[in-house]
């Protein structure tokens, strides 16, 4: 896979619901959070995950706040996604791919310039085309 950069000029600051359980709340935490959006919402679905000291991954999904306070109005999370150069990966027909986005993302934070504090981010250009992502140092 060819490796690519996506640059972020300014902090991401994203509306957030998070998963039950990985992988399996997954859908379920989108859907709650379409219901926690205004109908015909067309702002970018993000992914963000980070795996804890004892394993275990916590998944949010998300989109960017209209508002600042947004987040908090509509009783949901507040995660940014850092400013800075982020080593990515774009996967094209990402819905037939669901069991190699882990393989993706093993690949991404094993690069030696990886921040230790960086976010998994998966962007969800469309139905078709995902933007995996780690920040490098």
């Amino acid at each position: 896979m060819e490796q690519q950069y996506q640059i972020l000029d300014n902090d991401v600051s994203l509306l957030c619901v998070t998963a039950k359980s990985f992988p399996d709340g997954i859908q379920a935490a989108f859907h709650e959070l379409k219901q926690r959006i205004p109908r015909n919402d067309t702002r970018t679905p993000y992914g963000i995950s980070k795996p804890e000291r004892d394993g275990t991954i916590v998944y949010r999904a998300g989109v960017e706040q209209a508002f600042e306070g947004e987040a908090t109005q509509q009783g949901c999370e507040t995660v940014i996604v850092k400013k800075g150069t982020y080593l990515s990966r774009t996967v094209t027909h990402w819905q037939s791919k669901m069991e190699t986005l882990g393989g993706v993302f093993d690949e991404l934070i094993r690069d030696p310039r990886l921040d230790p504090d960086s976010l998994c981010v998966e962007i969800y250009q469309s139905q078709t085309e995902l933007i995996c992502m780690v920040r490098i140092k």
